[in-house]
């Protein structure tokens, strides 16, 4: 009878070791290893990142070319890394930043690298099977499969949440963050300086400017004045679509207006989570700290 094969565990790498690629730019990153097609190459520079990763979570295929399959792997990879980075303290992002190479050997890395699957095993709600294209992603579910296969289990209940709101089935939503209300805050001072300057760029005019140039002032002017707009820039990817998509009213009240912050954000909140504007605004109440 045949001995059961055991599998060796291998020394655990840290996700930052493979982050040999920046967010921007990224085009610049893939050519030297990658041949993109001239169709592609105009139709990565015709978006910008936010509205690559905008796509990205509404993809109902993977794309068919492996180069673009990388292109957007390594997005999505920048954002996820990226995002995780700004959860963490100084002392925290220090351990992020000088990683040994068997993190074995440091229990304060092996703490930060659990706080990473489980930032990571979240993200599947809303990116779902899309992120499976980064290699960054498919490195640590080939680390979970040796040791931490319960995570599996974790990642399956993610992707079947992230399918059912993918769907619009009815009653399912994406869970409000325990930190919305800390950003509805902090956002709100943002978006009455934003409202100001809206209103000083369109009042003068003899129409009212539509949606469209409303979104394209707002995400120029956040771009250019990050240090203003700091947690708007962080959102930026989200906030255009949500301008070009509102309801008018509610667009062009900002330069009537007639749009508060707050109710703007709640709006906001609503939409990118499925719950009613009024479900929105109570459970960013109730998340205050």
């Amino acid at each position: 009878m045949s001995k059961r094969r055991q599998i060796k565990p291998r020394r655990l790498r840290a996700p930052s070791k493979l982050e040999a690629a920046r967010p921007e730019p990224l085009f610049d990153l893939l050519q030297d290893r990658l041949t993109f097609s001239d169709a592609l190459k105009e139709q990565v520079s015709a978006f910008t990142p936010g509205e690559h990763l905008v796509q990205a979570q509404m993809m109902t295929a993977p794309p068919r070319s492996a180069a673009e399959r990388e292109f957007y792997g390594q997005l999505l990879w920048a954002n996820v890394c990226g995002r995780f980075r700004q959860t963490l303290s100084p002392a925290e992002h220090r351990l992020w930043e000088d990683p040994p190479d068997d993190l074995g050997t440091s229990l304060a890395h092996m703490r930060l690298l659990k706080y990473f699957d489980t930032f990571l095993t979240d993200q599947f709600r809303y990116w779902g099977p899309a992120l499976l294209m980064s290699q960054g992603v498919l490195q640590r579910l080939f680390q979970w499969r040796i040791h931490d296969p319960n995570r599996m289990r974790l990642l399956a209940a993610e992707l079947e949440l992230n399918a059912k709101v993918f769907r619009g089935d009815a009653g399912v939503h994406l869970p409000l963050s325990e930190d919305l209300g800390a950003f509805k805050r902090q956002a709100k001072k943002e978006l009455q300086v934003l409202f100001s300057r809206i209103r000083t760029k369109f009042s003068s005019r003899h129409r009212m400017p539509t949606p469209a140039e409303i979104a394209e002032f707002v995400q120029s002017t956040v771009r250019q004045q990050s240090a203003v707009f700091p947690n708007l820039h962080l959102r930026l990817s989200q906030l255009k679509p949500f301008l070009l998509n509102a309801p008018e009213p509610l667009v062009l009240g900002i330069v009537l207006g007639r749009t508060r912050a707050a109710s703007f954000i709640d709006s906001w909140v609503a939409a990118a989570t499925g719950y009613s504007v009024e479900r929105a605004r109570q459970e960013m109440s109730r998340s205050r700290s």
